[in-house]
């Protein structure tokens, strides 16, 4: 889809952000489907989504560079 190897590497770095643990299916690195970026009281950055196997609230914390990745790649912002 994408010529431009800098334009791939960071849309793959940016999929690897929305992804959580499951503490229902006990899975490292589940990747998150509907991801949401929402911003915390503190100003911190929470991605929450569903695990994909199971249908679980997944929710993982990120860096204010990782949220605004994870956006320009298609997360929805929820702030």
């Amino acid at each position: 889809m994408f010529k431009n190897k800098a334009i791939v590497k960071i849309l793959e770095e940016a999929k690897k952000m929305v992804e959580a643990y499951c503490v229902k299916c006990k899975k490292k690195g589940t990747q998150m489907s509907n991801p949401e970026i929402n911003k915390t009281a503190k100003g911190g950055y929470m991605a929450k989504g569903k695990c994909p196997t199971c249908g679980t609230v997944m929710c993982a914390m990120m860096s204010k560079d990782n949220a605004e990745k994870a956006i320009k790649a298609g997360a929805k912002k929820a702030f």
